[in-house]
């Protein structure tokens, strides 16, 4: 069983649910994971050497595809029809496997296109069964996937909805730092409620973070979002694991206050009393709610859903951001019905955008059958389309000039300790950095050093 996520801090957390719950080992693939599997056995083992050699036989065996079960990005099943070295082996992998996509919504066209291709050549060539999930799914899209896939949809019914209510949608006029949202964040925060507060980009992020730190008193709110390293964001994600985990009793838990990124949206499996929310995409804002109540144990819960700035601030498209909020705006103060959520998110598309969408997603898809699924020929890896597989992915890490002393030092003990103190960006922060003259690159470490302020409870600082 193979099974995907779009996220990497939310398969590092589903393969350790899938370890318990079907009591076998579990291969972790993504970008980090040899990261990852090393933080994971630090925790039971003395020394890192020790954690080294166990993180590194995880990864290996992983790539043999010796576990019965994995978990990682679609990324990882893409290699296969890229060509990149040992991809023999993935295919053979993926022969007779069980593929189940989670969150299948949360791809744009070109990507999504490539994934269908991709599934169905794994279909009907390999004999692979597919299960496409998501709580947001978009009729367009579900039709798409019927027809291109043959899949069945399974949905739940009318009665189980209606009793798994729990949110009630609230629209604030405004932006996250005028006065009175932050005035309403406080109050909330002084009546004894967990408050999340999410955000589209990291410089919001961090200009709201240090807008509420005056306001909250004694409780210090919490900022969590990409360009932290992962040393920081774990210790981070952990803390607010253990006041806001959704399994935690309702009477154990205390006032938090959380500023975030969408880094949360599907991350963790947490839950709020309440949200204040920048207006992005049905999909992306019902995945925030969903971080609310989570259980529903305390009925039906104010969702807050700011009115700005509605412009998709760079990182959505704002024709989806304004359409989602003019449908949510004609909701204002009712009960969020989820099992409208597929409906609502057609007419927040609009037709055009609909159809701009699907003709994008099966092109995608046409072609990407055409270069890398017509003709696959065995021991032929292809340097041209490894090329084209890297072009998928925007960023790089970097480490931050004043932890080069501390790497150094960790670096003598263990290379995967050493990296806990990396940031991912984007490459177009890494462009305006060395536009700056604040980049160079270190051979010795073999890292790109950036001479950036960062602050553990801050991150990195866009300005220097």
């Amino acid at each position: 069983m193979i099974y995907v996520l779009p996220y990497q801090a939310s398969i590092n957390a589903m393969r350790r649910r899938l370890k318990v719950s079907l009591e076998c080992d579990v291969a972790l693939l993504h970008g980090r994971a040899l990261q990852a599997l090393y933080l994971e056995a630090l925790k039971d083992l003395r020394t890192s050497k020790e954690a080294d050699l166990v993180a590194r036989r995880g990864r290996e065996m992983a790539r043999l595809h010796k576990p019965g079960v994995w978990v990682g990005t679609p990324y990882q099943l893409l290699r296969a029809a890229f060509r990149l070295p040992g991809y023999e082996t993935l295919w053979v992998a993926l022969s007779s496997s069980m593929i189940v996509v989670d969150e299948i919504h949360a791809y744009e066209p070109k990507r999504l296109g490539m994934f269908i291709a991709l599934l169905k050549h794994a279909q009907e060539r390999w004999g692979a069964q597919v299960c496409l999930m998501t709580a947001t799914m978009p009729v367009w899209l579900k039709e798409l996937l019927q027809s291109q896939l043959g899949v069945r949809e399974v949905s739940a019914s009318e009665e189980l909805y209606r009793t798994y209510a729990r949110h009630r949608i609230e629209i604030l006029d405004g932006t996250v730092t005028d006065p009175h949202v932050l005035q309403a964040i406080t109050d909330e925060l002084r009546a004894g409620k967990s408050v999340l507060v999410t955000v589209n980009t990291v410089k919001a992020a961090q200009e709201v973070w240090q807008a509420l730190k005056p306001t909250s008193g004694d409780m210090r709110p919490t900022l969590l979002h990409s360009r932290f390293t992962s040393r920081d964001r774990m210790h981070k994600e952990a803390q607010v694991i253990r006041t806001c985990d959704a399994s935690l009793p309702p009477n154990s838990r205390k006032p938090t206050l959380v500023v975030s990124t969408q880094v949360i949206e599907v991350s963790l499996d947490l839950d709020f009393d309440t949200i204040f929310t920048e207006p992005a995409p049905l999909e992306a804002l019902v995945q925030r709610f969903g971080r609310v109540n989570r259980r529903g144990s305390r009925g039906i819960v104010p969702v807050r859903l700011l009115t700005g700035p509605a412009d998709g601030q760079g990182v959505y498209d704002p024709r989806l951001v304004e359409g989602s909020l003019r449908v949510l705006q004609r909701a204002d103060g009712q009960v969020l019905d989820e099992q409208l959520v597929g409906r609502w998110l057609d007419e927040a598309y609009g037709e055009e955008m609909v159809n701009l969408c699907r003709q994008e997603t099966l092109q995608s898809a046409s072609e990407f059958e055409a270069a890398c699924l017509a003709d696959i020929p065995p021991f032929d890896s292809s340097p041209e389309l490894e090329r084209a597989f890297d072009q998928l992915f925007d960023g790089t890490e970097v480490l931050p000039k004043m932890l080069e002393g501390e790497y150094r030092d960790l670096a003598a003990e263990s290379v995967l300790r050493a990296a806990g103190l990396l940031v991912p960006v984007r490459d177009s922060l890494l462009r305006s950095a060395r536009r700056r003259g604040v980049i160079r690159y270190d051979k010795d470490l073999r890292q790109i050093i950036v001479d950036l302020p960062y602050d553990s409870e801050f991150g990195l600082y866009l300005v220097g």
